[in-house]
C-alpha cells in the first residue's frame, strides 16, 4: 500500500538558531540564549547548518533548561563550538509519517524523503522557509503508481482551492510562492537509471544556480503542476530530445538561457525574461494558453519538431532585441494547428521554411501587432488580424490582459473567444478557469 511522507523545516517558535557551546556523542549544548525551561525542545529536530558535523539532523528526545544540553541519538560526527544549528519541526531520524514533531513526525530534508519513497508514494513538503539541501530523485515510479512530490502552504493540494477562489491571479503572482516548497541555490536532479520515471511534481519552486538547470529531468514521464524554475541555466530542462513532460500552471523565469526545453506539453504556463528562447521544443510537444514574454530569443522555437497545437498564446518580444521571432516552425513537423495566438513586438511573427509547402498546417485567427514581418515563408491564415497596438492593460508591468477597446477581443475562433491567452469575464464559461479575467 502506498505511503505518504511529510517534510517540514519550519523553525521552533522561540529560540531556534545559534552556535553550540559544547557537545558529546549524544548531546549538544545550545547557545546561552536558548530556553531555560526543561523539555522546551523535546521532539523537535536539530539541524547542523555549518561548522563541524554540518548536514546532520537529529530529534531532541530530552532537554535540560538549566544546563541547556539537548539529548539526541548518537552523532555521526560530534559537533563542537564551531557548529551552527537550527531547531526545526522536522528531523531526519523521524519516520516522516505525520506532520509535526516527534518520532513519527516530519522529515527535515527533501533528500531523506526521496531516499525513503517507493513507487506510488507521496511526499508533502511544507512551504514557507527555503530548503537549501540537495534533492536527487533516486527511485522511479510506474505508470500505475507515480511518485508525487507536493508542496503545500497549509494542507496538501491547497493551491487548487486558492486557484478556484482567485481565478484572476496568474502563476507568476507573488502570492503563488506561498504555496510552493522552495529549493534554494540547488537543482532538482535525478540519478534514476530507468528511462521513464513517472513523477508528479506539484507546487515546487526550484530557485537554482546559473550553472545548471532548475529541473534537471533527464528522463521521461514528468508532470509538473504549479511549479516554478527560476534563476538557473534552464528553467525546465531535459537532456534527451525525446524526453519531456507535461506542465500546467508553471513558470520559468529569469533563467540565463531557455525557459522550457525539450518535448513539453504546456498548458497555462509562463516563460518570462529568460536569456534565450522562451520555449524550445524537440520531436513533440504543444504550447497552449501560455504567456511567453520578455525573453531575448525566440518565443517558441519549434525547428526541431512540434506535434501538438500552438493555440491561444500571448507571445511578446523583448523590446529592442534584434531578430526576434514569435514562432519558428520546421517543415518536417507535419500538420500543426496554429490558432488564436497573439504576436506582439517582434521582428518576425511566424517563420516557415522557403520552398516548402506549408498548407498542411491549420492556421487561423492569429493577431500580429507591432510585428515588422508577420509571416516569413508562411501563408496567411484565415481570420488573421494585424495592427499597431494590441490593447494590453499594463504591459510594462506584465499585465497582458486585453482592455475593453482591444482589437483582439472577440476575434478568435470560435467567435466568442479573444485572441491570446487571457479571456474576458463574459466568456469565462467557455475557457479554463485559470486564464485570467479581463477588465
Amino acid at each position: 500500500m502506498p505511503n505518504t511522507y511529510y517534510v517540514d523545516n519550519a523553525l521552533f517558535a522561540g529560540h531556534a538558531e545559534g552556535t553550540a557551546r559544547d557537545a558529546y556523542s549524544t548531546t549538544i549544548q545550545l547557545a546561552a540564549e536558548a530556553s531555560s525551561e526543561n523539555d522546551a525542545y523535546n521532539n523537535y529536530g536539530i539541524w547542523i547548518v555549518s561548522g563541524t558535523g554540518a548536514g546532520q539532523s537529529r530529534r531532541i528526545t530530552d532537554y535540560n533548561g538549566t544546563t541547556q544540553f539537548a539529548i539526541v541519538s548518537a552523532w555521526t560526527i560530534t559537533p563542537d563550538d564551531t557548529s551552527v544549528y537550527e531547531i526545526t519541526v522536522g528531523a531526519d531520524d523521524n519516520s516522516g509519517a505525520n506532520e509535526g514533531t516527534g518520532s513519527t513526525g516530519a522529515f527535515r530534508t527533501w533528500q531523506k524523503a526521496l531516499d525513503t519513497v517507493a513507487a506510488g508514494d507521496t511526499v508533502n513538503i511544507k512551504a514557507g522557509r527555503a530548503y537549501a539541501e540537495a534533492a536527487d530523485l533516486k527511485t522511479a515510479g510506474t505508470l500505475a503508481a507515480n511518485v508525487q512530490l507536493r508542496g503545500y502552504k497549509t494542507t496538501p493540494h491547497d493551491w487548487l482551492s486558492h486557484l478556484l477562489a482567485n481565478p484572476t491571479l496568474l502563476p507568476n503572482d507573488p502570492v503563488w510562492d506561498q504555496y510552493r516548497a522552495k529549493l534554494s541555490g540547488l537543482s532538482l536532479t535525478t540519478s534514476i537509471v530507468a528511462t521513464q520515471i513517472y513523477y508528479v511534481l506539484e507546487s515546487l519552486w526550484i530557485d537554482g544556480v546559473a550553472a545548471a538547470p532548475a529541473f534537471t529531468l533527464v528522463k521521461d514521464k514528468i508532470t509538473a503542476l504549479n511549479c516554478r524554475g527560476s534563476n538557473s541555466l534552464l528553467g525546465f530542462g531535459c537532456a534527451s530530445a525525446t524526453s519531456g513532460g507535461r506542465g500546467f500552471y508553471c513558470v520559468a523565469d529569469n533563467n540565463s538561457v531557455i525557459g522550457f526545453v525539450s518535448s513539453w506539453d504546456l498548458q497555462a504556463c509562463q516563460s518570462l525574461n529568460n536569456g534565450a528562447d522562451g520555449v524550445s521544443t524537440y520531436t513533440r510537444g504543444s504550447v497552449q494558453n501560455c504567456i511567453i514574454a520578455g525573453n531575448t530569443g525566440k518565443c517558441i522555437d519549434a525547428t526541431a519538431g512540434l506535434s501538438g497545437p500552438v493555440a491561444g498564446n500571448t507571445l511578446v518580444g523583448n523590446t529592442g532585441a534584434a531578430g526576434e521571432i514569435g514562432l519558428n516552425v520546421n517543415e518536417s513537423t507535419g500538420a500543426v494547428t496554429i490558432l488564436n495566438n497573439l504576436f506582439v513586438g517582434l521582428s518576425q511573427g511566424i517563420v516557415g521554411v522557403a520552398a516548402v509547402d506549408q498548407a498542411c498546417h491549420v492556421v487561423a485567427c492569429n493577431g500580429f501587432f507591432d510585428v515588422d514581418t508577420p509571416r516569413v515563408d508562411f501563408p496567411e491564415g484565415f481570420g488573421d488580424i494585424e495592427g499597431a497596438d494590441p490593447g494590453f492593460v499594463d504591459p510594462d508591468n506584465g499585465d497582458y490582459r486585453l482592455r475593453y477597446d482591444s482589437p483582439a477581443r472577440g476575434k478568435g475562433w470560435p467567435a466568442y473567444l479573444d485572441i491570446g491567452a487571457l479571456q474576458r469575464r463574459e466568456v469565462a464559461t467557455h475557457r479554463p478557469i485559470n486564464l485570467g479575467v479581463q477588465v
